[in-house]
């Protein structure tokens, strides 16, 4: 019992227990520097108070054991101490338990841990459970108070004299208030440290919190945040770990004081790190020896797991660990718990810059993969460049495309980048063989994590069998597949997910589009050199055709004339009077004569107007119309047709063949005049639109059906062929106006209504 009547309550528990749940060692030489710097100033002034008093000590009790925090005396203090097991003389309990006991403190100590109602007595000869130490032989009286803080003895201040009772109720009463004042001294102490601490912990978050904003890169900001634990809870060592709901892998350590580029050890399957990981729940071991998860090692350490959560999902772990037993506190794992959430922070904004930069780089990858199709169709080399990149963003170690053979039943990869790209490229695979040609088979995307476990995968002579995994995507164009992209990983790997595929897959479309333009311009190309073969074989039949017609014209073009000439001759009279039975048949031989004559002239036209060989100079077509019109004004008026003039004046000139240009207004009037019936009228219209001069026929015929407008221009074409009975002519003049106008950089072209006459119409450039 205590001089102030308070009975404290000191649990007896072993050693190793007790240890447990106490207060960390940093804390309570923390708390006693403190409280001695505070309260010191009591001793000098209870010395003369209690008159010969040898000596003053303050006892504080942590965890069940008891220790001298501070002494003050008239005496040298002694150093020895004492691991007896005494017993209560009045309950016979044996003092069971006990730690450092430092004399004097032997009569306290006793008091204080037995609760079977013990007391000191004013005579320490007179008390039956007095110790008998030689050096303390000369004490005889002894008094102490107990330190009471919220209800609770942390301690006992007493003191002893050499006087047999010396001490009184009123130095009890005294020294029970110096025992208040050292109560509240501790108790500001402890308030004090309390709020130091909590300010470091503000202090460590804020520091945190600065760095999450100060960088977007990982590394340097986990590392700033392990550093800030290790300097706040004073542990030894600290690990990040990230996790991707199936491995753990390694993120960042701080351990013998440095920053390490490796964990202590890996993560066990069965150990702490996956079990936290896996159920997202935190972790103490205070230690290791008495925790199952440590069942078989040789460590005695403690550690704490902490799950890193994003948004409700795990992320990652952090460890921190102490060398040697540790009892974690309330306040450091409140702590740790608001670092980790830091922590979990800086992950999930370091991999959201990581993906916001990776899917920048895949953007640009597309482009300018979507450029390099467009810009060649050299086939490897477009399929390299796709190969490159998928390998490159996808962080692949080998990178295939395969392509089906001519036969459909193999595949044999034309693109391969990696350490065995030249095995891979001599080797074939059959139409569903491997992972790959299943793929190829069924035409779906798949995604192989584990391609050592996978009953499909076969092993390509002369690489190396390891674990690793694999992704495949189709080559498809039109519904069919073409071939297969693959993506591996080799050794220690990470997976690759649905995003992966998915861009995969997009690269295997431009893939597709490049296999499907190389094919496409081959087939092109093919079709272009037979178009050209039978190009210049019609060209040869072209001038063939033409050299005929040239040396048949020539051969004809005298004969006629002498026939022409003849029967004009006798149709005239000047050979002398035919009998009436004559004159018709001579009329239809010189009518016949001229009309193949007109045809050879159309035939050498036409020749002349393709080959260009005509002379070209200016042309003042406004006269070349005046002309025309008086040259056809006779015709006109004895089949009764109307011929109307509407040209415009200062017309500027064109350059062309005139002869050609000629011929060109004649047949159109001429066939004006030959489909026009007797009371109709033609007009021949001259103009300027802009740089061209426009020529335009118009006549009041019989007009053309607008389904055959198109043809009228094709050689020896006749809208109806009773018309060539009916008019005359072999579908050779429109023809020719075509060519020569071709020829000279112009156009022509008609428009016709049935019963109600047709207008064609030519442009000319003009003449600068």
């Amino acid at each position: 019992m205590s001089l102030s009547g308070s009975r404290p309550y000191v649990e007896s528990r072993p050693w190793r227990e007790r240890q447990r749940h106490s207060p960390p060692r940093s804390t309570l030489t923390r708390c006693s520097i403190t409280f001695w710097s505070r309260s010191a100033a009591l001793f000098p002034m209870m010395l003369p108070m209690l008159c010969s008093s040898k000596t003053i000590g303050r006892t504080l009790s942590v965890g069940g054991d008891m220790s001298a925090l501070a002494w003050r005396s008239l005496s040298p203090r002694p150093s020895f101490m004492s691991r007896k097991r005494p017993t209560c003389s009045k309950c016979g309990k044996a003092k069971s338990h006990w730690s450092f006991l430092i004399l004097p403190l032997t009569l306290a100590g006793w008091t204080y841990r037995c609760r079977g109602g013990c007391a000191p007595t004013r005579h320490t000869a007179a008390y039956p459970g007095w110790m008998d130490i030689p050096e303390q032989r000369w004490l005889r009286s002894y008094a102490a108070a107990p330190i009471i803080v919220r209800g609770q003895v942390l301690g006992f201040l007493n003191v002893d004299s050499a006087i047999p009772g010396f001490f009184s109720q009123s130095h009890a009463a005294i020294l029970r208030t110096f025992a208040d004042h050292t109560a509240a001294a501790i108790e500001n102490a402890r308030l004090f440290e309390k709020v130091s601490r909590r300010m470091a912990e503000l202090d460590a978050v804020r520091r945190a919190s600065l760095s999450l904003t100060s960088s977007l890169e990982l590394q340097p900001v986990l590392e700033a945040i392990l550093e800030h634990i290790l300097r706040l809870v004073s542990a030894d060592g600290a690990h990040v770990f990230f996790y991707d709901g199936e491995r753990l892998t390694f993120g960042a350590a701080l351990w013998a004081k440095e920053i390490q580029r490796k964990p202590f050890s890996e993560p066990r399957q069965k150990g702490l790190t996956y079990t936290v990981a896996r159920s997202g729940e935190r972790i103490v071991v205070s230690d290791m020896r008495e925790h199952p998860l440590f069942q078989g090692q040789s460590w005695d350490d403690a550690i704490v797991g902490l799950p890193l959560r994003v948004g409700g999902q795990v992320v990652g772990v952090m460890n921190v660990s102490f060398n040697g037993p540790h009892a974690f506190s309330k306040d450091e794992l409140r702590v740790l718990g608001l670092l980790a959430d830091q922590a979990a922070i800086a992950i999930r904004n370091a991999r959201l810059h990581q993906e916001t930069r990776r899917q920048a780089r895949k953007l640009a990858a597309l482009i300018e993969i979507g450029h390099d199709v467009s810009a060649t169709l050299d086939l490897p080399t477009v399929l390299e460049r796709i190969a490159t990149h998928a390998q490159d963003l996808l962080e692949a170690d080998d990178s295939e495309v395969y392509l089906l053979q001519e036969n459909g039943r193999t595949l044999r990869a034309i693109v391969a980048l990696g350490d065995y790209a030249d095995e891979i490229k001599a080797a074939t695979l059959r139409l569903g063989e491997g992972i790959v040609g299943h793929v190829a088979r069924s035409g779906e995307a798949e995604i192989v994590n584990h391609v050592e476990s996978d009953p499909r995968s076969v092993q390509i002579s002369d690489t190396p069998e390891e674990p690793g995994a694999l992704m495949c995507a189709p080559l498809i164009s039109k519904d069919e597949v073409m071939g297969v992209m693959s993506l591996a990983r080799a050794g220690e790997h990470d997976p690759f997910d649905r995003t992966d595929l998915d861009f995969l897959t997009g690269l295997a479309r431009q893939a597709s589009i490049a296999i499907e333009n190389a094919r496409l311009f081959a087939t092109e190309q093919q079709y272009a050199v037979e178009l050209t073969r039978v190009l210049e074989q019609q060209q040869e039949a072209a001038r063939l055709r033409n050299e005929f017609i040239q040396n048949v014209s020539h051969e004809l073009r005298t004969p006629l004339a002498l026939i022409r000439g003849y029967a004009e001759l006798l149709d005239d009279g000047e050979l002398g009077s035919l009998r009436p039975d004559q004159h018709e048949p001579v009329a239809v031989i010189a009518r016949r004569t001229r009309m193949l004559t007109r045809l050879m002239e159309n035939f050498t036209a036409i020749l002349g107007a393709e080959g260009q060989d005509s002379q070209r100079e200016p042309v003042d077509l406004v006269e070349m119309a005046r002309d025309l019109l008086t040259d056809f004004r006779e015709a006109a008026e004895q089949k009764g047709i109307a011929l109307v003039s509407q040209i415009a004046s200062d017309l500027p000139l064109v350059l062309g063949d005139p002869l050609h240009l000629r011929r060109v207004m004649d047949n159109l009037v001429g066939n004006a005049l030959k489909f026009t019936p007797r009371g109709g009228s033609i007009t021949l219209r001259l103009t300027q639109a802009d740089k061209d001069l426009v020529l335009e026929v118009a006549d009041t015929g019989i007009g053309i059906p607008e389904e055959q407008l198109e043809q009228v221009f094709e050689r020896f074409y006749q809208v109806d062929g009773s018309m060539s009975r009916r008019y005359g002519g072999v579908g050779l003049g429109l023809a020719l106006v075509k060519e020569i106008i071709k020829a000279h950089g112009g156009g022509v072209s008609v428009s016709s209504r049935v019963g109600q006459g047709s207008t064609f119409t030519v442009t000319l450039p003009i003449h600068t």
